[in-house]
Order: C-alpha cells, then structure tokens, then sequence
C-alpha cells in the first residue's frame, strides 16, 4: 500500500528500513551491474523513552527526501546538505496516517509536496516554506493522489471502489472512475497527461 522504495534516476534507489531511509546505488559499467552495500542516510529513531516515528511513506527527488508516519507525521530532509528542512505533524487526528507522499513541480519551477491522507484530505505543501498552500477535502480516507502533469487535474484515490478526477482550479470532482471491485491504493499519471492508471 506504501510508497517504501523510490528511484529518481536509474541508478539510486532509496528505501525505508526500520526507522532510517537508505540508498543504494547501482552502476552499470560495460554491461556488468556493480551493486553497493546500502548506505544510511537519514535516521529518525528517537532517544530512549521517546516513541520513534512509525515511518510508513515516503518520496524522493534531486534534492530533497519526505517520509511520512503513521500519527500523521512528516519530516523533510535536504539531501546535498543532510539538514532536516521540515519536521511537524500534517494534522493532530486518531486516523492521520500519511498515506503517500510525492512531488509536483510547477511550470514556474516551485516544488509542491503533495500529501494523502487517512484524514480523508489531501494538501499541497510549498517546499520552500512548507505551508500548506491547499486543501482539498474527500468522503473517504485518501490512500494516494497524483497531479496531472500541467499541475490542472489531480486523480484521487482511497478507501472507495471509484477513483477521483477533482479539478484543482475550480475544487470541482469533473470525472469518476469506476470498475475497481475494491478499495484503491494507487494512481498515476502517464507524462503525457492524457492517461492514468489506477489500482486496488
């Protein structure tokens, strides 16, 4: 159901283990792949006696890495200079589970984060501040959201047989999905913004 393992090009991989984010890095060098021993990054254990964060998302790009957790937790780290940018909760209910994490770059070059939540909403975070610049509120528990790549359509999708198509702009549902005879956990869309797949 999680996003634990991500891979921004096609030689590094990032990976969730225990309570660390790790990366592997594998080459290709005259048709032999040379694989290295995972190296940890980031650990998010905490001091003895205080309750670790259950990492249980997470999404990777050029420069920056998010997980999310299971209280609703989510914590950004800058991965050329290893400072932690962000570390707050996305909200304070029983049910915040952060779904699934990933990010949006706009036609003018801001980075948005977007997160899906079992809070049945799905915000977008600026990365420069990480101020929740909208919100969008659904019926169900959203277990994944993925933006259209003009940044226009989001496609939702979560703990209902229907998938979502909302429209950013007007906050309008302008299609839904169905056929899926369960729940739903995935969705994405193709870089040609015309298809998008959906899965349960």
């Amino acid at each position: 159901l999680k996003d634990m393992l991500w891979a921004p090009n096609d030689h590094q991989y990032y990976f969730v283990a225990v309570h660390s984010v790790q990366r592997l890095d594998v080459h290709n060098t005259q048709n032999e792949f040379r694989v290295g021993v995972p190296e940890q990054l980031f650990s998010f254990a905490r001091p003895e006696g205080l309750p670790s964060v259950h990492l249980c998302s997470m999404c990777v790009n050029d420069e920056l890495v998010a997980v999310g957790g299971l209280h609703g937790e989510l914590i950004c780290r800058n991965l050329l200079t290893g400072t932690e940018v962000f570390n707050g909760k996305l909200c304070d209910s029983d049910n915040a589970i952060t779904n699934a994490l990933n990010f949006h770059t706009t036609g003018s070059g801001i980075t948005r984060l977007i997160c899906s939540n079992n809070d049945m909403r799905v915000r977008f975070l600026d990365t420069r501040t990480f101020v929740c610049t909208e919100c969008f509120d659904f019926a169900w528990p959203v277990n994944r959201s993925a933006l259209s790549p003009d940044g226009n359509t989001l496609v939702v999708t979560g703990d209902s047989c229907e998938c979502l198509l909302h429209d950013v702009r007007s906050k309008q549902i302008v299609a839904t999905l169905e056929g899926h005879i369960d729940y739903n956990s995935g969705c994405d869309w193709h870089p040609d913004g015309v298809l998008l797949a959906t899965g349960g």
